[in-house]
């Protein structure tokens, strides 16, 4: 078996590999399939198992067992309530259609024997009669509450149900019977699968641990070593890592250890020579060639590729490498006077372009050389030739343009607006947007023409201000010259009115104090009046008080009176009742009846008398109230009069005062106004130098040029 194995490839050994556990698998599986099948739920046997518990649970208790719709008839016969009735009724009806349901089931089920003969017909048979008796005669005489017919009807339905009930007995039994085989049949079943189901198993794990061995023991084989042995060298070799200590069977040649090992050998010895090549072109030496007779494969590949890169660089390089690595650490350093001896008609080596190079560098910095000194000298006008250059030299000429274009452009406007600003002209400002130093000079710039031309703005407005102000103050003080004359005049006719006027106030007040003095003494005389009137009210309200108490006390009176008349009333009428000996009696009782009748009329005169002083008192009353008001107003009135006349007392004094203080004022007033009119003289003639010097101004000012 092993020489059949190992003359497969690995791929075919994996493949009967799989194979083999496929087959074993696939027939357990086929027969667990079918075993499950047979016992898995809802499978023949397992139905036939179910079927017998649904009926024992279908025959022992309702609907197939009509034990609940017995016990309902007997509830209705004993039921009296209508209500009760007709619940127990339709519960009978519900039992009955539940019944129906499941024995129509069960004559679907296919049910055999002996137990189909019980159940379908005998059980049935009562079952139905039963029922038919219920419905047909005991509820109709349940409702009717014929107790007659409910005597003969219930021993009836008892012998049906007993009947029914033996029937019952005898399907419990073989229902049990028939369950209890068929599960032991499914057991033992269940037993012969699963142990015809492990030696399925047993076998084919017993082929493929055998058949798994055999293959790996010639991959073993084949692989020289262990697997994970051959794959930790194959990942090192991959690495670069060549010194790997490899380890062969004896007589071990053709395995794929062995041919890593040769692998690992030659890789050496190639790398080893390529090594000895590089060393060659890291000192500069690219005239050694690597022989090639005895290469072949891909270091035939690697050898050719390393000739022609020899080969190639030194074409490219264009002379000897050591002269170029000179002249380019020359011009490194900033020396660009150096020699290289180009091949006629070489524009492509190295050494042609660091020549090359060299020139363009020199030709560069010669411009750029002419346009700083020219800038040195103020000279921005100077610009390089750029058609001249390429590349990096030719970006460096643009810049260098650039920038004495941009400096030439920026000085020439900062020069224009210095020389505007020199004449006074502040018309000029620079438009151009600069950026950097220039854009900020350049704003610095125009921000002071703003400046300077908004302040001379300012001093013109000023300026011309100033001498509208000069010559209209200076009108004004002649014109203050003027009036101050006549005004000195006025005051001389004002001092001598103010004496006459002095003399005419004195007189009045004198009389306003002889006034004041006659009004303080009619206050006096009010303020008695007044007083005397507050006791006259005083006394009719106490007289009003005291009508009023009378009152009070005569409706006492009147009260009494009629008590006494009611007594006298109710004696007589006793003194009637007592017959002869209430005679005596009965004469009193009138002569205190007629007493309390003139006491009534009496008390009502004196109420009535009372009531018109009441009245009376209140008018006289009324008018000396109006009378206290009156005097009140006449006291308040001629209080009013006697501070108005102290008022004018008082002011004539302080008239009299002010006017003598006003005779020192005018007098004063008359000095202030001679000198006020020389004072105006000066301010005339100053106001009119002030015009002359802000014309002067103006002049100045009109120097600069702002529009």
């Amino acid at each position: 078996m092993n020489k059949i194995i190992a003359g497969l490839t690995v791929k075919k050994r994996f493949l009967l590999l799989l194979a083999m556990f496929t087959i074993g698998f696939v027939a357990y599986g086929l027969w667990s399939f079918k075993t499950l099948n047979e016992l898995q739920i809802n499978s023949p046997l397992y139905q036939r198992i179910v079927q017998g518990k649904d009926l024992v649970a279908d025959v022992l208790p309702p609907p197939e067992y009509i034990l609940e719709s017995y016990l309902v008839t007997l509830e209705l016969a004993n039921a009296s309530d209508k209500k009760d009735q007709a619940l127990l009724i339709n519960k009978f009806k519900q039992l009955k259609n539940e019944y129906d349901t499941r024995h129509q089931y069960w004559l679907n089920q296919g049910l055999t024997g002996e137990l189909a003969v019980l159940l379908l017909e005998q059980s049935s048979k009562s079952a139905y009669q039963f029922y038919d008796i219920a419905f047909g005669e005991l509820i109709p005489a349940i409702q009717k509450a014929d107790q007659a017919a409910l005597s003969t009807i219930l021993p009836r339905l008892t012998k049906l149900y007993k009947s029914h009930r033996l029937v019952i007995d005898q399907i419990v039994p073989i229902i049990n019977q028939r369950t209890a085989a068929d599960e032991a049949l499914a057991t033992e079943q269940t037993q012969a699968g699963n142990l015809l189901m492990l030696a399925i198993l047993l076998i084919s794990l017993a082929v493929a641990m055998a058949l798994g061995f055999a293959i790996a023991h010639s991959i073993v084989s084949e692989l020289g070593g262990e697997p994970s042995n051959v794959i930790v060298i194959a990942k090192q070799i991959a690495l670069g890592h060549l010194d790997n200590d490899i380890t062969l069977t004896s007589g071990d040649d053709h395995s794929l250890l062995a041919a890593i090992n040769k692998m690992q050998d030659e890789l050496q010895r190639i790398i080893s020579q390529l090594q000895d090549q590089v060393d060659y072109i890291i000192k500069g030496d690219f005239t050694q060639h690597i022989d090639l007779s005895s290469k072949s494969g891909f270091e035939l590949d690697i050898s050719r590729t390393i000739n022609s890169l020899n080969s190639g660089l030194l074409y490219k390089i264009g002379g000897n490498p050591d002269d170029v690595a000179y002249v380019a650490r020359q011009i490194a350093s900033g020396h660009l006077d150096n020699t290289l001896m180009v091949r006629q008609g070489d524009s492509e080596s190295i050494t042609a372009a660091m020549a090359n190079m060299s020139e363009n560098l020199q030709a560069i910095i010669s411009d750029i050389s002419h346009s700083v000194d020219a800038a040195v000298h103020g000279d921005f006008s100077y610009r390089m030739d750029e058609d001249r250059h390429q590349g990096y030299a030719k970006t460096l000429a643009e810049l260098s343009n650039n920038l004495n274009k941009t400096s030439e452009n920026a000085l020439s406007d900062i020069g224009r607006i210095a020389n505007a600003l020199a004449i006074g002209d502040l018309t000029q400002r620079i438009d151009k947007k600069y950026s950097g130093l220039f854009g900020i000079t350049a704003q610095g710039i125009n921000d002071t023409r703003s400046s300077l031309l908004s302040l001379i703005n300012e001093i013109i407005n000023a300026v011309s201000v100033i001498n509208s102000s000069a010559s209209e103050i200076a009108a004004g003080f002649l014109d203050l010259s003027q009036r101050t004359e006549q005004q000195a005049s006025t005051l001389e006719e004002n001092s001598a009115t103010m004496e006459e006027l002095a003399s005419t106030v004195k007189q009045n007040a004198e009389n306003a104090r002889v006034a004041n003095n006659m009004v303080l003494t009619t206050s006096t005389l009010t303020d008695k009046g007044g007083s005397a009137v507050d006791e006259v009210i005083k006394t009719m309200d106490n007289i009003s008080k005291g009508a009023s108490t009378m009152i009070d006390i005569v409706e006492v009176i009147d009260g009494l009176a009629f008590q006494t008349n009611i007594l006298a009333l109710n004696a007589a009428v006793e003194a009637a009742s007592a017959g002869a000996h209430g005679r005596g009696f009965s004469v009193v009782a009138s002569e205190v009846r007629l007493l309390a009748l003139r006491s009534t009329s009496a008390a009502k005169e004196i109420k009535d008398l009372i009531a018109n002083s009441v009245a009376t008192t209140k008018s006289g009353s009324n008018q000396v109230d109006i009378a206290g008001k009156t005097m009140l107003e006449i006291s308040k009135a001629v209080t009013l009069v006697t501070d108005l006349v102290s008022q004018i007392s008082s002011a004539s004094s302080e008239q009299s005062t002010g006017i003598d203080q006003l005779n020192v004022a005018m007098f004063q007033m008359d000095n202030a106004t001679q000198q006020n009119a020389s004072l105006a003289e000066q301010s005339a003639a100053a106001a009119q130098t002030l015009e002359d010097q802000a014309r002067h101004l103006q002049t100045l000012v009109g120097t600069f040029r702002i529009r």
